[in-house]
């Protein structure tokens, strides 16, 4: 598992050099090979008791929480993979069911 996050890390270098979404296929390859699990951050929050229009509105505010926690831990900014939102295709990042604690700090701050 550690290996395939080392691979997603030397990912980072070629931001710039190769389109997002080859960069997300090429990550997704990855997470598929080392068997881990992508971790939605809004069914994360749907656990956590969020529904409806709180929702919608709270992925974003939370999305940028974890963000910024994600990099104070690891040092780069996470992968990111691309969603379709009302019918647009948009980058979003992309986080691992093993990133689950950091989340779970994030959350907790958030909520601060």
């Amino acid at each position: 598992m550690r290996q395939a996050l080392e691979l997603i890390g030397d990912l980072q270098a070629l931001r710039g050099i190769l389109p997002e979404y080859e960069l997300a296929e090429r990550a997704r390859a990855i997470l598929e090979r080392a068997d881990m699990k992508p971790l939605d951050l809004a069914e994360f929050l749907a656990e956590k008791g969020f529904t409806g229009p709180r929702l919608m509105r709270s992925v974003g505010t939370f999305g940028k929480t974890v963000k910024e926690a994600y990099i104070t831990h690891y040092g780069y900014e996470p992968i990111k993979t691309h969603i379709v939102i009302s019918g647009e295709i948009r980058p979003v990042c992309a986080y691992l069911e093993i990133d689950r604690d950091l989340i779970e700090d994030a959350f907790v701050e958030w909520l601060s």
